[in-house]
C-alpha cells in the first residue's frame, strides 16, 4: 500500500478535478483545457485526455520505482545533460533521465491537479453565488478578473513555477547530500 501511495493521491487529485469541474461547468463551456475546447468532445474527450495523461504519469513513476536512480548518477546526469558536448545517448544515461522524470513528474502533476481543483472550486462558488462572505467573494472576483486580463489561465504559469521549484529543490537536496558524504 505504501508503494502506491503517490498513485492513489494522484487518482484522488484527478477525481477532485473532475468533481470540481462538473460543479463549476457541467456543460464544459468554461473548461480551460485547450484540447477539450478545440476538439469539442465534451466529457468523453476530457475523460480520455485524463486517462491518457494518467497512464503516462503512472508509467513514468512505475519506471522510476523499477529503476531507482542513485544520487551520484542523478547529479552526473544533470551535469552531463547540460554539458551536451560530452553527453552520450547511452542506455544508462537515458534510463537515469527517464527515472528522474518519473520521480518528479508525478509530484508535479499531483500539486498542479489539486491547484486546478481549487481554482475550479473557487470559480464554481462564485458562479453559483454560494459564498455570502463579501471579502472572500471579492477575493474570488479579483482572481477571475486577473485571470481574464492575462488572456490565459494563470494556472499554466503556476504549473511551470511549481515544476521548476520542485526540480531545483531536489537538485539542491541531492547536491547537498553528495557533498556532505
Amino acid at each position: 500500500m505504501k508503494k502506491n501511495r503517490l498513485i492513489i493521491i494522484y487518482i484522488i487529485a484527478i477525481l477532485s478535478d473532475f468533481s470540481t469541474t462538473y460543479f463549476t461547468t457541467p456543460d464544459l463551456n468554461c473548461e480551460s483545457n485547450w484540447i477539450v475546447k478545440y476538439y469539442d468532445k465534451g466529457w468523453v474527450g476530457l475523460i480520455i485526455i485524463n486517462i491518457i495523461s494518467a497512464v503516462v504519469v503512472i508509467s513514468l513513476y512505475k519506471f522510476y520505482k523499477r529503476n531507482p536512480f542513485s544520487i551520484k548518477s542523478y547529479i552526473s546526469s544533470i551535469n552531463n545533460t547540460f554539458n551536451i558536448r560530452n553527453w552520450s545517448f547511452s542506455r544508462n544515461n537515458i534510463k537515469t533521465v527517464i527515472s528522474i522524470v518519473g520521480f518528479l513528474f508525478i509530484r508535479g502533476m499531483i500539486i498542479s491537479t489539486f491547484i486546478v481543483a481549487i481554482s475550479n472550486l473557487l470559480q464554481g462558488l462564485y458562479k453559483n453565488n454560494i459564498i455570502v462572505n463579501a471579502p472572500f467573494q471579492a477575493f474570488i472576483k479579483l482572481y477571475l478578473i486577473y485571470r481574464n486580463i492575462l488572456g490565459f489561465d494563470l494556472l499554466y504559469v503556476l504549473f511551470t513555477l511549481i515544476f521548476i521549484s520542485i526540480c531545483l529543490y531536489y537538485y539542491r537536496y541531492f547536491k547537498r547530500s553528495i557533498y556532505s558524504n
